[in-house]
């Protein structure tokens, strides 16, 4: 595959923490099995370790050991019942002690305020709540950062939450890092045009960083949730920094070391529409969009 033989030749450019951040993926009953692209983008980066924990080890308490906690894909209202009151407690004490949570499209409806089912309680990371019906559909979303801090980007949807800020003087209210843009298509008439696609928030001293769409299945985004990752960990960020685009999702300064290697490699490695995104990446340029895939889910 040209992405797998693209990131064999891949390198982050910039200087690198001795210690690395060591994230949690929640891997238990409601989240879509942990292989793809999701663990493979974080592995990439030599500052992020990373594995997975079910809910009995949340409940537990092992999410102690760790910077940051990843819920990702799947149907929030089986993570929330899983984990239980003593996990989601667990989860909201770790992230008021200073942890790091970081979720996306099922995961960020599990941390907004509001219930799954009327059996099924949310974590309540922010002031911010999905609106019904969840059912939206799937298929490409252009999300825009706020204030111009980054260029337009395009990523991939499949049911994320609607997000609307809502007033509770309970919860820290959120700051919306990008909107999306006017979708086409099947989503169409999703009424996300406008609507937050980021959302980042402190909760007690740590970081809440939620993603609706799905920063985690395009190679050439990735590095949106490695610089996620890094925000939500703690790692270089000021305490009394709020949070925005440019500071929270800078994209990463990539090399991309192919002289050394044979000729022929070289040819085919500049062939592949990879090695034009990481270009247009590198550059700060929005990237050619990719072709529809047919096997894309």
């Amino acid at each position: 595959m040209a992405w797998a033989f693209a990131a064999m030749v891949l390198a982050v450019g910039g200087e690198v923490d001795a210690a690395q951040a060591r994230v949690a993926i929640y891997s238990g009953h409601g989240a879509m099995p942990v292989n793809g692209d999701l663990l493979p983008n974080l592995l990439l980066d030599g500052d992020i370790a990373a594995e997975t924990l079910s809910a009995s080890d949340i409940r537990a308490g092992r999410l102690q050991g760790f910077d940051v906690v990843i819920f990702a894909a799947g149907f929030s209202s089986d993570q929330s019942a899983a984990l239980g009151q003593d996990g989601r407690d667990a989860v909201r004490r770790f992230v008021a002690a200073g942890g790091g949570y970081v979720g996306i499209c099922a995961g960020a409806y599990l941390a907004l305020a509001g219930r799954d089912t009327p059996r099924t309680d949310r974590l309540e990371l922010m002031a911010a709540a999905s609106v019904d019906p969840w059912r939206r559909g799937e298929g490409e979303v252009g999300i825009i950062p706020v204030g111009g801090s980054g260029p337009p980007c395009t990523l991939d949807y499949e049911n994320g939450p609607l997000v609307q800020l809502v007033r509770r003087r309970d919860l820290p209210a959120p700051v919306v890092l990008a909107l999306y843009g006017e979708p086409e298509g099947a989503l169409a008439r999703s009424r996300l045009a406008g609507t937050p696609a980021v959302l980042a928030a402190r909760y007690g001293i740590g970081r809440v960083l939620l993603f609706s769409p799905h920063p985690d299945r395009r190679m050439c985004r990735s590095w949106m949730l490695r610089q996620g990752v890094r925000w939500a960990s703690g790692r270089g960020v000021k305490s009394t920094e709020a949070p925005a685009w440019a500071t929270i999702l800078p994209p990463e300064r990539l090399t991309l070391p192919v002289a050394s290697l044979p000729r022929p490699m070289i040819d085919l490695l500049r062939s592949t529409r990879w090695y034009a995104q990481l270009r247009a990446l590198r550059e700060s340029r929005p990237p050619p969009p990719s072709p529809p895939s047919a096997d894309r889910h």
